[in-house]
């Protein structure tokens, strides 16, 4: 893991998901995911490295939270 990922874990004490946990709690696929994070619809990942990416579990419940609103 980078410094920068490490850095937010501690802070928040946030736990990081993957994509697929990210389609299962949205229900959304895996290019719609793509295509809202493009557009600024949906929290981006936290790149890990260049084939690794995570997404804040805080973040996205925040998002799914207000969606529900």
């Amino acid at each position: 893991m980078t410094g920068y990922a490490e850095t937010i874990i501690e802070q928040t004490k946030d736990r990081l998901i993957t994509i697929k946990e990210v389609m299962a709690r949205t229900s959304l696929s895996r290019a719609h995911v793509y295509t809202l994070v493009k557009r600024g619809d949906l929290p981006a990942p936290i790149k890990l490295g260049a084939k690794c990416s995570r997404w804040s579990e805080q973040e996205l419940d925040r998002w799914i939270a207000d969606r529900a609103n």
